[in-house]
C-alpha cells in the first residue's frame, strides 16, 4: 500500500503567509494605481475648466467696441480703452461693452464683467446686462449688487487663486487700440497641490476714435 502524508502545520502556515504578501503587494499596486488614475483625473477636470473659460472669455473679449459697423467704438462710459480694467490684491475686474441688435433708433448693448471680488477671492463671477445704453465704469464695479451676475466655477469643486489683468495702449498716427493679458490661477478645493495658471493675450480688433 502507499502511504499518504498530509501536508504539515508548518508548510501550511508558509504558503498562508506567502499568499497574503502576494495579496498585500497586487493590493498595494491596486490602490497605488487607483490614486494615480484619481489624480490625473482630477487634473484634467482642472485644466479643463479653466482653459474652458478663459476660451469664452477671450472670444467675447475680442467683440469689446463693436458698433455695428458704424465707425466708432463702443467704451464704457469714463473708460479710456474699449477694455475697462481694475487689478489688486485679491480683486481684478474687466468690463466692456458691444453692439448686439439696432433697428431704427433702437439700439441694445451687452454690458459684460468679469470680477474677482476682494469679499470672495475665490471666485470668479461674470456679470452680464443687455440695455439700450452702455454702462459707467461706477456702475461695473457696483455690479456685484444686482442679480446680473453668476459664479463661473463650481465653488465647491475649483476655487481662484488669481485673476490679474494687464493693459498696454498701442498707439498709430491715427487711431489706438488695447493689448489686454489676463492670467487665471485655479486649484481643486480640498486639493490645493492640483492647481493650473493659464494665460491669454488679445490685441483689440476695434480700433477706437
Amino acid at each position: 500500500m502507499i502511504k499518504q502524508e498530509g501536508t504539515s502545520l508548518i508548510e501550511f502556515l508558509l504558503a498562508s503567509s506567502l499568499g497574503v504578501i502576494a495579496l498585500g503587494a497586487v493590493g498595494s499596486l491596486y490602490i497605488s494605481g487607483q490614486k494615480l488614475t484619481l489624480e490625473r483625473t482630477q487634473e484634467l477636470l482642472l485644466l479643463q475648466n479653466t482653459a474652458s473659460v478663459l476660451q469664452m472669455m477671450k472670444n467675447d473679449i475680442q467683440r469689446a467696441g463693436f458698433d455695428g459697423g458704424g465707425g466708432r467704438s463702443i467704451k464704457i462710459s469714463g473708460a479710456e480703452n474699449t477694455v475697462f480694467t481694475l487689478s489688486g490684491p485679491d480683486f481684478g475686474l474687466v468690463a466692456y461693452a458691444y453692439l448686439i441688435s439696432a433697428s431704427g433708433a433702437s439700439t441694445i448693448y451687452k454690458n459684460v464683467v468679469y470680477e474677482q471680488r476682494d469679499d470672495s477671492p475665490n471666485a470668479l463671477f461674470i456679470c452680464e446686462k443687455k440695455q439700450p445704453s452702455v454702462m459707467s465704469t461706477l456702475e461695473v464695479t457696483n455690479m456685484a449688487a444686482t442679480r446680473s451676475c453668476n459664479r463661473l466655477f463650481d465653488n465647491k469643486v475649483i476655487g481662484v487663486s488669481k485673476f490679474e489683468l494687464s493693459e498696454e495702449t498701442v498707439a498709430s498716427e491715427h487711431a489706438k487700440s488695447a493689448v489686454v493679458e489676463v492670467a487665471l490661477g485655479t486649484y481643486l478645493i480640498g486639493v490645493l497641490s492640483i492647481n493650473t495658471e493659464q494665460s491669454f493675450i488679445v490685441k483689440q480688433r476695434n480700433w477706437q476714435e
